[in-house]
């Protein structure tokens, strides 16, 4: 059993060891030839002689087969191809006439058949216009009369006499099912969604790849990130579209050209929009602020949340978002408040005149030191700064981290009038002195009157030097 099955597989294998070897055998006993010479020959007429040689050439092709001739010899391709175009367009108008005969009397599958057979026809007729098209912008730029050829392609292409819905369905049936028709459509249409869904995950590729790319770069703001990542996607996207139209049938040539007139008409209408773009793109080159930091511009304190072409926006410390237009920012003073990793908290405390200068200053030193948000490094100050009119003011200097500010002011300021009514010493505060005095007033005819009283109000020595002491009746 086993000699069997060994002769059997050895049978086969030499089986198709021969027929493997056969054609290179073939080819060895094959007489090689040598290459005739090229001829050199004139440029001939490239029309096709045949419907069927016509289908098979290509736009592309026919130029390039155009290209070489003579202004004559491009009219005498003209005439031959406007010779089969009309002998189309003659069969074109044979089946038509046959169809509204046959849709009088009512035949429906006759109607049908004719209607396909006459949409067939059409599409025939189309193909042969574009290649008669071509000839014809070909004979134009060698300096040929076209104007009769392109009147009678221009009088060739009319609508289809449809008569009755059975002609309309037949027709449409026949353009749906049509490989010129609608399914080149629903190929266009579905190479045009395929050329957006890539471009899509291009974009979205490509944009993390960006902004990791800047992420690695320090100088770069995070504005200008945003920026750019947006930037690289919707150009992505942009050029996808206009890719994904070009599938559709639409010529992007008039396209480009009227956006970029567009263009030029909003940006002649629109200045004051450029002025913001250009400030925007200034701010996010030379990054005055970044995203977060709390910034003073244009009367406005608050977080930037953010950036875009035109307008910054600013949300200010009691919740209200503003947007400000990037020219009023870049135009004005921008105070970064939250740029640098500490600050200094300016605070100024007085005492009056009577109060140990030396203990009012160790107390605001301890009060100070004592703080686990002040900084040591560098170290606070305190100092007595003015003699005001009443009173003795010190100012209060700390360093503390950038977050840390207002906890540290808050603290700060409620810790010294603690500490200061427990040491006993005085914080002075505005005091104002109210005389009163009575002025007696004339009397007249002899009759005795009551006297009126007044209220003077008066400050400083000056004031209680002219004023009476006492009470006095008038």
């Amino acid at each position: 059993m086993s000699r069997t099955f060994s002769i059997g597989l050895v049978t086969r294998t030499a089986f198709l060891l021969t027929l493997l070897a056969s054609p290179l055998l073939a080819q060895q006993q094959e007489p090689t030839r040598e290459p005739e010479p090229a001829q050199q020959t004139e440029p001939t007429a490239t029309v096709p002689r045949t419907e069927m040689e016509a289908e098979l050439v290509s736009v592309t092709v026919l130029e390039a087969q155009l290209r070489p001739l003579t202004k004559d010899q491009v009219q005498a391709e003209l005439d031959d191809w406007l010779g089969l175009l009309q002998e189309k367009c003659a069969e074109v108008s044979a089946v038509e006439i046959q169809a509204m005969g046959w849709a009088e009397s009512g035949d429906p599958s006759a109607i049908d058949a004719l209607n396909e057979r006459a949409f067939d026809l059409r599409a025939e007729r189309d193909h042969l216009i574009t290649r008669v098209n071509t000839v014809i912008d070909s004979l134009a730029a060698k300096g040929g009369d076209v104007t009769d050829a392109r009147s009678y392609v221009a009088s060739v292409v009319v609508a289809p006499p449809i008569s009755g819905w059975r002609a309309a369905w037949a027709t449409m049936r026949a353009w749906l099912t049509s490989a010129d028709g609608g399914m080149a459509l629903v190929r266009n249409l579905a190479r045009a969604f395929g050329i957006i869904v890539v471009a899509w995950l291009v974009a979205g590729l490509l944009g993390r790849a960006t902004r990791r790319l800047l992420c690695g770069t320090e100088k770069v703001s995070e504005l200008l990130r945003s920026f750019t990542v947006t930037a690289v996607r919707r150009s992505i996207l942009f050029f996808g579209l206009l890719v994904a139209l070009s599938q559709l049938g639409l010529n992007m040539g008039p396209m480009l050209a009227a956006i970029g007139a567009l263009g030029l008409v909003i940006g002649l209408a629109l200045q004051g929009t450029l002025s913001n773009f250009a400030s925007g793109l200034l701010m996010m080159v030379y990054r005055p602020f970044d995203v977060g930091d709390v910034v003073n511009t244009a009367g406005t304190l608050g977080e930037v949340e953010g950036m875009t072409l035109v307008t910054t926006t600013i949300k200010t410390l009691d919740n209200q978002r503003l947007s400000i237009p990037n020219n009023m920012i870049w135009g004005d003073v921008i105070i970064n408040v939250t740029a640098e990793k500490t600050r200094r908290v300016d605070l100024i405390f007085g005492i009056g005149y009577g109060d140990d200068v030396g203990k009012a200053k160790k107390v605001l030193m301890d009060i100070l030191k004592d703080h686990e948000k002040v900084l040591e490094d560098p170290e606070p100050n305190v100092q007595v700064s003015e003699l005001g009119d009443s009173s003795v003011n010190f100012v209060v200097r700390p360093w503390v981290a950038t977050e840390d500010y207002w906890d540290v002011h808050w603290d700060v300021t409620q810790a010294v009038k603690e500490r200061f009514d427990a040491e006993g010493i005085s914080i002075p505060f505005p005091q104002r002195d109210i005389h009163v005095y009575k002025e007696a007033l004339p009397a007249s005819s002899g009759t005795p009157q009551r006297g009126n009283e007044g209220w003077i109000a008066s400050t400083g020595p000056a004031a209680q030097e002219h004023a009476p002491t006492g009470n006095e009746s008038a």
